[in-house]
């Protein structure tokens, strides 16, 4: 939901303060409850009686009465003995327990899944048992090589040890038939009797590649064994530790197809994402799902990383699921949630740190732009001695004077980072929770430049009845803003302006005399605007609570009905206040008056007008979404069926609010009553928006011995953003997938194969976030003078287009899964095709301005996209380091079928046949360097005139001899847009260290040079300096000149490589040995520091940061700069 009004939230000296107390009570009260609740607990009734069963048929039993799925590999549970088993009103862990003795299975409990593996073999023997036994021992690999920090402990006492650097531990007084369970982190868990023998050398099994893992998928799970769609995940763990404000500046180089590109540096202000890439040329934004409720990106990236248990990227036809919504790809957050069998566990984070630009352009030392404004006065063609020219003694002024004003180094300051995160977890048969509270604050460059977020989070899932459960969410955050906020003469106010004036500031005369502003070389000064000329407090404030219901009915074997209701709201408060600030005037000295002296001979105030300014700007949305649905599961011998069926309708409703105020009473209230009430200095504007949704969707799963995967989904989706006649969309995909790796063929000839997996998909998704006003009348009120007397006025807005219809993206991908060598090496590649129709554009059919109104959009528009993605991945142990590389690489291109073309418009402006986002200008010929080059112009003219020495000398294209639109092409048959994103992942451990690096690059992308045009009243960057004289006429860059000369149109002169390579992040920790922290007296310590952005391996731009997402219109090297950051931070448990 998107407000049409401009809407922020600002500052409210009583809300936030409530809000957090709020909060503060709502967490202590919540983990009180959901602590005795844990301590109590009370047991899950199953009631069992079978006589040599198979393993597979007590399991769907358990299942059935639980509420609890299984995963397992079918061969793996026709090991299993039969079982004999008769038990009543007995919890999940007595049963379990019963199931699995002395069989060669284990299983693993976490959230409502149990993880079924082979056990591995005990090495040592039984003998006969003994009272009490002080054991010694190592812990090492299969290789023989110790592990540091492994856990052993006796099950069901306090008992606990760690080995030490040599693998080295000791238990006294062990109890006779006691067993010891021995864990290390990658490594399979352990049990073994305790025996007679006192010294055990314990071999531990690493982990072989997670193929029973859970994989969400979108309104359920599956084990990503039989995953058939093109999935990937994002574990918290990796990004659980990074210093952002917002979820998406942690993803860039992290998944193959996930595009993540930063629009800058500005605190608070998150990156764009797109999934795989630009494939439409209207809208790119995926779905955001967060705890399988459907919600905005602003509140995606409002969740603290801290909270993430994984980040799942739905990417073909498998998005399908959602349907309307799907068209651009899913982005599926899974919070973090308890465990069962878990005593509360307490856990404190924090870190804090130091940011830096990664780069700030160099610009002209005040006596090069002197030379540089002279030569541009030469070039305009003033006579010698006219007095904007620079005299010999003012050159010689600014060529000693040692003040070299930098406007951009004295307004920056060093900003910082802190962030705190305190959760509790635990649980038993009858709860789990999931408790947590954050705070994050990031400051800027600039004074008043400051951005926050407070975080609570709660996850409970009860168990209320065999039959009944519950899962209880609760979110709640507030993000407070604080900018500058100013006008630039023109009502510009964003902060890549203020940077952008800043930059530009002229270093021919100093910013402040006898600490008063100087207004002789520049109306505008950055550091008064910083500081006196106003601020924007901004207060963004999320609510959201979910409450699921399952019920799994004992008596109707693999049946279960969900019902789950979510209600959300986000409102923002802006509060904008503009004060005038006043300039001073000195006196000049020198033969033209260029050198300030320190005599103030008047002064002007800096403001769009003579008042000040006040505004205040509200605005709310409110979102309801019910689901219900029931899920069926089955097996037939070698069959396996599953069926889900769900209902969803949701609701939004937003309303916006704005007034502003002139001439203020008051200099401190930020309230509108001080404004005058003169109606002429008070405007007031208001509206309000409301949507809904209907969908109705299943999912069908079929697999034939664990081999043979098949997979179909139906949605149909309502959406009141189209007429009654199209409101309705159908939205199918089909997918299968053959596991060759469990045929025998491929075991006989491939047998270092663990995984081999073939798997294609077809979907057809939807997109339809579009206005609501393009289907029906849509009328703006006003009003004018008629003879001199006001009257209200109502105007139609947009004449309406009642046959708009969905737009559609149809997908096919064909992928394959891999590992070898037990989990050595791993990898997936997809090829991907995506056709997108009936995009919305504009009508191209052309109305009079007396027709009064716009055209409604058309359905006409049609995008092709394909491309590859893979992913790679080495893991292994040599010795005491384990370590990891990995790779992430995706291509893609797209070009437009169809696109309804103007008539008569230039083939360069065409769309159709060209990628989205095409690049066009003039072919460069490069600087006309001397007479020579210049002969080649003699026929040819321009704005006008003839080419020039200096001059970028520019292709005649249709061979007319002038220069003008006519001659622009596309002038690279690519785009803004990145075709190759890649990342690579590195990670290594070792007695405690660790240490993962990640380096994210672009490829096949080009620029445009945003920064060509330069004025002589401003300074300008440093590379100028290598421009086009006669004293220099292999100059690099052409002469200086102003706007309509050969410097400033779009040409390949401009054109750069876009590509870079930037080392993104590295983490470096240390955690303390077992032993250690069992001395403490808590859990876990870990140490360490981060750094983000800390460098360009390779950066084909140069002068500014290459990832900016720059064009035409950008700013390039003013934009607020991308950040590098170095912090230092601390994880301990209790």
């Amino acid at each position: 939901m998107k407000f049409y009004t401009h809407c922020k939230r600002g500052a409210n000296n009583h809300a936030l303060p409530k809000f957090l107390l709020v909060m503060k009570l709502i967490m202590f009260f919540l983990t009180v409850a959901i602590l005795q609740v844990s301590a109590k607990g009370y047991s899950q009734k199953i009631t069992i009686k079978q006589i040599n069963a198979p393993l597979d048929k007590v399991l769907n039993e358990i299942r059935d009465q639980s509420g609890y799925d299984f995963f397992y590999d079918l061969k793996t549970i026709q090991k299993a003995n039969p079982i004999t088993i008769n038990v009543k009103d007995a919890s999940l862990d007595e049963v379990l327990k019963a199931c699995f003795n002395n069989q060669p299975l284990i299983y693993k409990v976490e959230d409502k899944a149990v993880m079924i593996k082979e056990r591995a073999p005990s090495l040592l023997p039984e003998v006969k048992e003994v009272l009490n036994i002080d054991i010694t021992g190592k812990v090492t690999d299969t290789t023989g090589a110790p592990l540091p920090g492994a856990t052993i402990r006796v099950k069901g006492s306090s008992q606990i040890a760690a080995s030490d650097n040599s693998g080295l531990f000791s238990l006294k007084n062990v109890p006779e038939n006691s067993i010891l369970q021995i864990s290390f982190v990658g490594f399979v868990t352990k049990e073994i009797k305790v025996t007679s023998q006192s010294n055990l050398t314990i071999k531990l099994l690493e982990q072989s590649s997670s193929l029973n893992d859970v994989v969400v998928v979108g309104y359920g799970k599956e084990s990503k064994k039989f995953v058939t769609g093109s999935i990937v995940t994002v574990q918290g763990s990796t990004i659980n530790d990074l210093p952002v404000s917002n979820v998406s500046n942690a993803l860039a180089g992290r998944a193959a197809g996930l595009v993540v590109e930063a629009p800058s540096g500005l605190p608070g202000v998150g990156s764009s994402i797109s999934v795989r890439g630009v494939t439409s040329y209207t809208g790119q934004d995926p779905l955001y799902v967060i705890d399988d409720v459907p919600r905005s990106k602003q509140e995606f990236d409002l969740i603290s990383p801290t909270d993430i248990q994984s980040i799942s990227v739905l990417k073909d036809g498998a998005a399908a699921i959602y349907g309307v919504r799907g068209g651009s790809g899913v982005i599926l957050i899974t919070t973090k949630h308890g465990g069962a069998h878990s005593a509360p566990i307490l856990n404190f984070s924090m870190s804090g740190g130091a940011s830096d630009p990664t780069k700030v352009p160099k610009r002209l030392t005040p006596y090069q732009d002197a030379l540089y404004r002279n030569d541009y006065y030469m070039n305009q063609g003033l006579p010698a001695n006219d007095p904007s020219y620079y005299s010999p003694d003012e050159l010689n002024y600014f060529k000693t004077e040692t003040y070299n004003p930098d406007e951009f180094k004295e307004i920056s300051k060093t900003p910082y980072t802190t962030q705190a995160n305190l959760s509790v977890t635990g649980g038993s048969d009858a709860a789990k929770y999931y408790i947590s509270t954050g705070y994050y604050n990031e400051t800027g460059l600039f004074n008043n430049l400051q951005a926050q977020r407070y975080n609570i989070l709660s996850n409970v899932d009860v168990r209320i009845s065999k039959d009944l459960s519950a899962s209880i969410n609760f979110q709640g955050t507030v993000k407070p803003n604080t900018t500058p906020w100013w006008y630039d003469g023109v009502g510009t106010t964003t902060l890549s302006d203020l940077t952008r004036t800043a930059l530009n500031y002229t270093p021919l005369g100093p910013s402040y005399i006898n600490g008063l502003p100087v207004g002789n070389l520049y109306h505008l000064l950055t550091s008064e605007i910083i500081n006196k000329g106003g601020y924007e407090k901004e207060n963004q404030t999320n609510i959201n609570g979910f409450l699921k219901l399952n019920y799994t009915p004992s008596y109707f074997k693999g049946f279960g009905i969900d019902a789950s209701y979510n209600y959300n709201k986000e409102f923002d408060l802006t509060k904008i206040r503009y004060t005038p600030y006043t300039m001073y005037l000195f006196n000049t000295t020198g033969t033209n008056g260029h050198i300030v002296g320190d005599q103030v001979v008047g002064s002007e105030l800096a403001t769009q007008n003579n008042y000040d300014y006040y505004e205040e700007d509200y605005g709310q949305n409110m979102i309801y979404v019910f689901n219900a649905g029931m899920h069926y599961n089955r097996s037939i011998k070698d069959n396996d069926f599953g069926l889900s069926v769900f209902y969803e309708q949701s609701e939004t409703y937003g309303d916006t609010f704005s007034a502003q105020g002139q001439d203020l009473l008051s200099s401190t209230i930020d309230q509108l009553f001080v404004a005058n009430s003169n109606p002429d200095l008070r405007s007031l504007t208001g509206g309000g928006t409301e949507s809904g949704r209907e969908s109705v969707f299943g999912r069908l799963n079929y697999k034939y011995k664990d081999k043979y995967i098949f997979e179909a989904i139906l949605r149909a989706d309502a959406s009141s953003a189209f007429a009654p006649q199209n409101k309705w969309g159908y939205f199918p995909s089909l997918s299968a997938g053959w596991i060759l790796s469990d045929e025998q063929f491929i075991k006989n000839f491939m047998p270092h194969v663990d995984n081999l997996k073939l798997r294609g998909s077809y979907g057809i998704l939807g997109y339809d976030n579009v206005p609501l006003s393009q289907w029906y009348s849509y009328y703006s009120i006003g009003g004018n003078a008629v003879f001199d007397t006001p009257v209200n006025t109502i105007s139609p807005s947009v004449y309406p287009n009642p046959n708009i219809k969905w737009q559609k993206v149809a997908t096919t991908d064909i992928g394959i899964d891999a590992s070898f060598y037990k989990g050595l090496i791993s990898g997936t590649l997809d090829l991907y095709y995506k056709n997108t129709s009936d995009l919305l554009v504009p009508n191209p059919t052309t109305v009079p301005t007396t027709f009064g109104a716009t055209l409604a959009d058309v359905n006409f528009g049609q995008v092709d996209a394909k491309g590859l993605e893979v992913t790679l991945r080495h893991d292994n142990r040599i010795g005491n380091v384990k370590y990891f590389v990995g790779l992430n690489f995706s291509y893609g291109t797209n070009k437009v079928i169809k696109y309804p073309e103007q008539a008569g418009i230039p083939d360069y402006e065409r769309r159709t046949g060209r990628p989205v986002d095409f690049i066009t200008g003039y072919v460069s010929n490069g600087v006309i360097a001397n007479a020579q080059e210049l002969a080649a112009y003699k026929n040819v003219t321009y704005n006008g005139r003839h080419f020039e020495l200096g001059d970028i000398g520019f292709k005649d294209v249709n061979g007319d001899g002038v220069i003008n639109s006519l001659d622009q092409v596309d002038l690279s048959n690519k785009s803004y847009d990145p075709r190759i994103n890649y990342g690579i992942p590195l990670g290594a451990s070792y007695k405690g260290f660790d240490i993962n690096v990640l380096l994210q690059g672009v490829g096949d992308r080009e620029v445009m040079i945003s920064d060509r045009s330069q004025w002589q009243e401003q300074n300008v960057l440093s590379f100028w300096s290598d421009y086009w004289s006669p004293s220099n006429p292999q100059g690099k860059f052409p002469k200086i000149g102003g706007l309509n000369d050969t410097q400033d149109p779009a040409s390949s002169f401009w054109l750069r490589n876009g590509s870079y390579l930037r080392f993104k992040s590295l983490e470096f920790g240390y955690s303390l040995p077992a032993n250690v922290d069992k001395n403490l007296g808590i859990r876990s310590c870990r140490f360490y520091v981060v750094g983000t952005n800390l460098f360009m391996i390779h950066d084909s731009v140069g002068y500014y940061d290459a990832e900016y997402q720059t064009n035409l219109t950008g700013y390039g090297a003013f934009q607020y700069p991308i950040m590098r950051t170095v912090t230092f931070g601390l994880n301990i448990g209790f």
